[in-house]
């Protein structure tokens, strides 16, 4: 399996093979086959020595491709980023990026963006190793499908590869058209550790579930949360989009030098709608009850058994996504609860009114199994033992 450049007739081979696998594995239709292959012909057409087109193929196989182009004079755009079934988890996506942005850097380009859909876990888990934020979304329209685009952005100016300021980890070779439906499946005797990691201190104001964040103790014990686990070899950092919750894991993120990727199934599970304002007793009334009735919700809340599935499937895709590694995920003391009753059903009300603000898990698999469970957090190492919210 290698990569080149571009040559005679590979235009019409890129746009085969992502209507092939797009269509096959996302269900688009012939309307992104013509966006491609508009795509593919004006990068060709042009044919500006500062813009190009990588090919991974093995034999006579085109099995994917990256191209970098130009967005402005100083910024470049990633694109057309995909790998065959049969070439991902070999390395190649990784030396697809590291050599597109290169030869960014070589052009002098100064920053370098790119657009991805918020679902495709594997591709910005990938990005964010290498450096990139996120910097925008909006709603668009593809195949006759709604979906949320993310615009994604890093400097050039950085170091790539090898150097401490730009360290990308060892994320599984990225495919839109791959995550998560077509994910392989993990190597056996693999071990992967998932790190949960609720908030810390927060400062409560009601009506503002996503915006509120830390106070100073909280901010001063999300530090020590990054100084406890900094040793660890965790090689992505996940986190609901609540801010709590970011605070709470980007000291982290930073000292291991890699981003924060925000999955929204990660959020805190809603026990009723926001209207109702529920009082401290009858949360924990809700929560007593819901471990006791697990299809039980209250107008406009969740139930026990919906919120393990969405988190649950979340963290099954991300175990897939990276087959024999560590893992942080920054969430919330209700759905950190659901996620380990489900793999454990033996936690219950009463664990999670021990949980401590912040508190952290390590939760292990072997083989993709869950194989056991163990609290890596403490008191008298900092923390609330305050359940609240």
């Amino acid at each position: 399996m290698k990569r080149r450049r571009h040559r005679s007739g590979d235009a019409q081979a890129v746009v085969e093979l992502h209507a092939e696998l797009y269509g096959r594995e996302r269900g688009y239709d012939d309307s992104f086959r013509a966006f491609v292959e508009d795509s593919v012909n004006g990068l060709v057409g042009r044919d500006d020595p500062r813009e190009a087109l990588w090919i991974v193929e093995s034999g006579d196989r085109h099995l994917g491709s990256i191209c970098l182009k130009k967005a402005d004079e100083s910024t470049a755009q990633l694109g057309l980023f995909l790998l065959h079934p049969d070439a991902r988890g070999t390395g190649q996506g990784r030396r697809l990026l590291e050599e597109a942005l290169r030869f960014g850097v070589e052009q002098g380009y100064r920053s370098v963006m790119l657009w991805t859909n918020s679902e495709l876990v594997q591709a910005r888990s990938l990005y964010a190793s290498f450096g990139f934020e996120r910097v925008e979304e909006r709603v668009s329209f593809l195949s006759g499908r709604e979906m949320t685009e993310e615009r994604w952005e890093r400097s050039l100016e950085a170091p790539i590869g090898g150097d401490s300021a730009f360290k990308p980890t060892a994320s599984p070779d990225p495919s839109p058209a791959a995550d998560p439906a077509t994910e392989t499946a993990m190597d056996t005797d693999t071990e992967t550790f998932i790190y949960l990691i609720r908030h810390a201190e927060l400062a409560y104001r009601h009506g503002e579930e996503r915006s509120r964040g830390l106070t100073d103790a909280g901010r001063a014990e999300a530090r020590r949360v990054a100084d406890r686990l900094r040793s660890r070899p965790i090689r992505a950092v996940y986190s609901s989009p609540y801010e709590r919750a970011l605070q709470t894991v980007r000291p982290l993120a930073e000292t291991l030098g890699i981003g924060v990727v925000e999955l929204e199934p990660l959020r805190e599970r809603a026990m009723a709608d926001e209207s109702a304002a529920l009082s401290w007793a009858e949360v924990q009334e809700a929560m007593r009850r819901s471990f006791e009735q697990p299809e039980l919700a209250l107008p406009g809340g969740e139930s026990l058994r919906e919120a393990q599935r969405s988190v649950a499937a979340t963290a099954a895709s991300l175990l897939r996504a990276h087959p024999g590694e560590s893992i942080a995920l920054g969430t919330h003391g209700r759905i950190m609860a659901a996620l380990l009753a489900h793999y454990d059903p033996s936690f219950g009300f009463d664990a999670w009114q021990s949980l401590s603000m912040p508190d952290v898990y390590r939760l292990t698999f072997r083989d993709g199994s869950f194989a056991g469970m163990e609290r890596v957090w403490s008191e008298d190492a900092g923390g609330k033992q305050e359940p609240r919210r």
